[in-house]
């Protein structure tokens, strides 16, 4: 990690709304150039520099390093850009307008004197994203899309189970993606997609778009004529029993979000300590997140470590911020990683006493019989479980409850296996030891290891019944969406 000067709304590559066309393409995104004095200058897609024309016009076709402008930030997300410093300005401040500038050059755009509504802008990053790994696709609507029982596709969660999770990989400009399913999202006649290829399977391109959405693109094939298609997230023609439109243009239908899908596991985890307004990061290690010399930072601070300030995007990102250090002269840095821009995680504590929901909102409770089912309705005393540590695993023993002084079976039990085929509660002691994966939007996977008979494999605790009554299932796949539950700390 490292800390930078410059700041993560105003850095890498943006769109700037407010100015010549409603319309976002290629044109329209410009990369930021840092300059000394906390000054920035604009490259377009064209390669050229914003510059400017005697104080009046500017245009993008610079040669070489272009207007340095100052960017201030106002309310609501609002910037202005500044100009300052050029000979016959008398040491005034001008600024960059959406208006048009004098006709002579040419669609240029003004610069104005004094303040005004043209002189106002909204700064959208453009994100680069990549389509490598494992990963989920959200719509403009929050939900992602996911493959069906008839393996066609569907937006129609507003989380992510197992089904919306997908492997990405690279083919030169292009990218596959395979479905939970392991079968190849595919398409029919340049109109529909399903995820039931054999092999191979449709070849996206990807466009990125603001507020670090994507369209991805469809072009090459038979049919097409030239012309680029688009993914959407709008149902296809019933016949295919669950597809997607295939979009001939680009519309708020064909725009995604790219979610990076990751176990975090422990090193991935820190704890946080509030100091006022500002925070220090402990990590897995016991150590600080630490700095060295206002330009490193590391995690192996023996205590205090680094104070950060926590500011928020407009695109339900953060950004970590650096100041009152020596050597920053009252600058404020950032903590970065390619990107000023981070998403925060909160880590699901399984601890203390919890109780576990699965995909459809019911809870696992204790029957009478220290069975285990999951039920629908109130989170009473046997839809609890107390946690206990074991090792790096973890053992869950019924809560249970006292009535008019008879004992509630499951009061004390343990969630045990019997033949690492299914799950009751009736441990006396010990009992099943569970380890914890950690997966998004607060889901939990309960994974099963190191007993006689697995085989060295991993198995994992389902929401689905067993066979011996009131048992849970063992499950040999994970990927399926019983084997995911949320975590409540009662």
């Amino acid at each position: 990690m490292s800390s930078q000067k410059f700041n993560p709304t105003v850095s890498s590559t943006i769109a700037i709304h407010n100015f010549t066309s409603m319309d976002f393409d290629d044109n329209a995104i410009f990369v930021i150039v840092p300059r000394s004095s906390g000054k920035i200058a604009l490259v377009s897609h064209n390669e050229k520099y914003m510059n400017m024309y005697y104080l009046n016009n500017i245009k993008c076709e610079g040669p070489g390093r272009g207007l340095n402008i100052s960017v201030t930030f106002l309310d609501d997300y609002f910037v202005q850009f500044s100009i300052s410093g050029f000979k016959g300005q008398d040491g005034k401040t001008y600024y960059v307008s959406c208006e048009p500038g004098n006709a002579s050059y040419y669609r240029s755009l003004a610069v104005k004197k004094e303040q005004d509504h043209s002189t106002f802008f909204v700064i959208e990053p453009i994100g680069k994203a990549t389509l490598t790994g494992t990963v989920a696709l959200k719509d403009i609507n929050g939900k992602f899309m996911s493959v069906t029982s008839t393996n066609g596709l569907t937006f129609d969660k507003t989380f992510v189970e197992e089904n919306a999770i997908f492997e990405a990989h690279a083919s030169g400009s292009k990218y596959t993606l395979i479905g939970s399913n392991s079968k190849y999202v595919n398409m029919y006649y340049v109109n529909d997609v399903k995820c039931e290829g054999p092999g191979g399977g449709l070849a996206v391109g990807l466009y990125n778009r603001p507020l670090r959405r994507v369209n991805l693109t469809i072009s090459g094939y038979s049919g097409q004529d030239g012309k680029t298609y688009f993914l959407s997230n709008l149902p296809g023609n019933e016949s295919y029993y669950g597809s997607l439109t295939v979009a001939k243009t680009e519309s708020e239908h064909c725009c995604f979000q790219i979610e990076p899908i990751s176990v975090a596991d422990d090193n991935a985890k820190f704890t946080v300590k509030h100091d006022g307004s500002k925070l220090a990061l402990i990590g897995n290690n016991r150590k600080y997140m630490n700095m060295y010399y206002v330009d490193d930072v590391k995690c192996e601070g023996p205590g205090g470590g680094l104070a950060l300030e926590v500011g928020y995007n407009g695109d339900r990102t953060v950004f970590l911020t650096i100041s009152g250090y020596e050597g920053q002269n009252r600058a404020t840095y950032f903590l970065s990683i390619d990107t000023c821009c981070f998403y925060i995680d909160s880590v699901t504590q399984v601890s203390g006493t919890i109780a576990l929901r699965d995909e459809h909102g019911a809870y696992l409770h204790v029957t009478n019989d220290k069975g285990l089912v999951f039920s629908h309705g109130a989170v009473d005393n046997n839809a609890k479980f107390t946690v206990k540590q074991n090792g790096n695993k973890v053992n869950l023993v019924g809560v249970g409850e006292w009535l008019i002084h008879n004992l509630i079976p499951g009061y004390g039990s343990y969630v045990n296996m019997y033949g690492i085929e299914y799950v009751q509660c009736k441990g006396p002691s010990s009992g099943l030891a569970l380890g914890v994966n950690t997966l998004v939007n607060g889901l939990v996977r309960l994974t099963i290891s190191g007993y006689q008979g697995q085989d060295g494999k991993t198995t994992y605790l389902s929401s689905h019944a067993s066979k011996a009554k009131e048992s849970l299932l063992v499950a040999s796949d994970g990927s399926d969406a019983s084997c995911c539950f949320v975590v409540k700390n009662c």
